[in-house]
This record gives structure tokens, C-alpha cells and sequence, in this order.
């Protein structure tokens, strides 16, 4: 629920200005019907460490053979997947641990100005799960939780 949203709204037009004020942010529901499927699969920082890329999709992927078609959110963890069970990483911060960015066309993202990734683990070398929390510099909101399923490629970083 929106913390926004007071438990009692005594009237429509109450209703009414709460739907038209709100509280400056809009939450994009990316669980939903429009991002059914979700993969993770080892990758490179900007600076050549290891690194996590997950996406959340509308469509089902096998092998990452092809490049990702938008709509999707793109999680990029810059810490090496041995690491990330139980991990939170938020920004921006000093040693920037990671960014996000929301591509609703091929050739249209933004990245997120702030963000929090909260890691549960890799279970059973098949499924990344987690949740995350984004902000945009137009106080877009987008929050959700994902079971990614690992896609295991062997990358060569540095």
C-alpha cells in the first residue's frame, strides 16, 4: 500500500485529490502481467571486475543468444555472484556497488538515480531471487521482487 494512502478517506473528493496530488511519485508495478520472466547471469563491471546483470522481461529466455528486447528493467550488481546471497547494495554511494535502468524502448533508458538491491541467494545453481527499490530523477518510483532464473555463461572480466 502506498504510505501515502491514509486509512480513511471521508470523501470522494478527498479520493479524487489524493489519485490527482498523490505524493510526487508514481510506482510502475513491474511484477505484474507486464514482466513475467526474469534472468540473471554473470557479467563485467565498468571496470572489468565481476559482476551480475539481471533483467525483468515480457519474454522467456533459454540462452542469451540474442541480445534482451525492451520493455525491461536491467539490475547490474557489480560484486561477483559468490558474493550476493544475503546482500543489500543501495547508491548512489562512494564505490558505487551497482545501477539500474529502465529501457521501455531498444534505444530509450534511464538509469536510476538512486536505487537499493536486497539479494536472497542463488538457489540450487538455477534461480537468483531478490527485491529492489528504484528511484528516477522525474520521482518515478519502481519496487518489486524478482526469482530470476541464472543463465551460467563463463565471462572473462579484466
Amino acid at each position: 500500500m502506498n504510505t501515502c494512502l491514509r486509512p480513511r478517506v471521508s470523501s470522494i473528493l478527498g479520493f479524487t485529490l489524493f489519485l490527482t496530488i498523490g505524493c510526487g511519485q508514481t510506482t510502475r508495478d513491474t511484477e505484474g502481467p507486464a514482466f513475467t520472466q526474469s534472468v540473471a547471469f554473470p557479467d563485467c563491471a565498468p571496470w572489468d571486475g565481476a559482476a551480475v546483470s539481471i533483467y525483468l522481461t515480457t519474454t522467456a529466455r533459454d540462452s542469451l543468444s540474442e541480445q534482451i528486447a525492451a520493455p525491461f528493467l536491467h539490475l547490474a550488481i557489480w560484486r561477483n555472484v559468490r558474493n550476493l546471497p544475503g546482500a543489500t547494495i543501495s547508491w548512489p554511494s562512494d564505490d558505487q556497488p551497482g545501477t539500474a535502468s529502465w529501457c521501455a524502448t531498444a534505444d530509450g533508458c534511464e538509469p536510476a538515480a538512486a536505487g537499493r538491491v536486497q539479494v536472497g541467494g542463488l538457489v540450487g545453481d538455477t534461480t537468483l531471487s531478490g527485491s529492489y527499490d528504484l528511484r528516477f530523477t522525474d520521482s518515478t518510483v519502481m519496487r518489486g521482487h524478482f526469482r530470476a532464473r541464472w543463465l551460467d555463461r563463463r565471462v572473462l572480466c579484466g
